[in-house]
């Protein structure tokens, strides 16, 4: 069961870019990719393939486009699983991992460590019951701050949930985003220790809307 700091599932598309910023990290048009890839079927898209049990999944992709090898490493006492997508210009849009069932959560995502969540609760965990702690101040000031907001949907590889994280690099001086991310709940695991897949867009180079759009294009091995 979800925990109640995410209970109240909001809206914000009726809200103006700029009251939106600190929801969805709003940014200019030039920023985005080029495609919507929850639009009709893209003749041109082909289907790339990673089956590194325990990650296994299909995506559809375009010319140019590609998955970055598998690779795993340690990262809180979390044993996990992951690759990445990226456009045909070398962006990285989408980090993709597998997270296993004993993994606890660790720090606050940031300088390299994006976070690891089997759902919700764990997500709640790190951010707290504080709204602003991962939507900033307009948030609490617009929801209240036991508002957080949540979007639901199904993929091929199981139900989703998806929100907005905060993320920070800091050297000599500090940079923050908003970075959308999605648990999605395997319905065929690869490994019975791995029963969520997270997928996450580094550096809010995507909004949470078009994360969606892109979840509909994994599939099932």
């Amino acid at each position: 069961m979800a925990s109640k700091v995410f209970r109240r599932v909001l809206r914000v598309a009726g809200l103006s870019c700029a009251a939106a910023l600190a929801l969805s990290g709003c940014r200019g048009g030039d920023e985005r990719p080029d495609y919507d890839p929850a639009a009709p079927a893209d003749p041109g898209l082909v289907v790339a393939r990673v089956d590194h049990s325990p990650l296994a999944f299909t995506m559809k992709t375009r010319r140019g486009e590609r998955l970055d090898p598998v690779q795993t490493w340690q990262e809180d006492n979390c044993s996990l699983v992951g690759s990445g997508f990226r456009t045909a210009t070398d962006t990285v849009l989408l980090g993709i991992q597998v997270v296993p069932d004993d993994c606890k959560p660790g720090n606050e995502p940031g300088n390299a460590r994006h976070g690891h969540y089997r759902s919700l609760d764990d997500a709640a965990a790190i951010f707290g019951a504080d709204a602003a702690a991962i939507f900033g101040a307009d948030a609490a000031a617009i929801f209240g701050a036991d508002a957080i907001h949540v979007d639901r949907t199904n993929t091929a590889l199981g139900p989703a949930d998806l929100f907005t994280q905060a993320y920070y690099e800091c050297t000599n001086s500090c940079r923050h985003y908003r970075e959308p991310v999605a648990i999605i709940e395997l319905t065929a695991p690869a490994d019975a220790r791995y029963h969520n897949l997270m997928v996450y867009s580094p550096y809010g180079r995507l909004t949470t809307k078009q994360l969606m759009g892109y979840l509909k294009l994994l599939g099932t091995p």
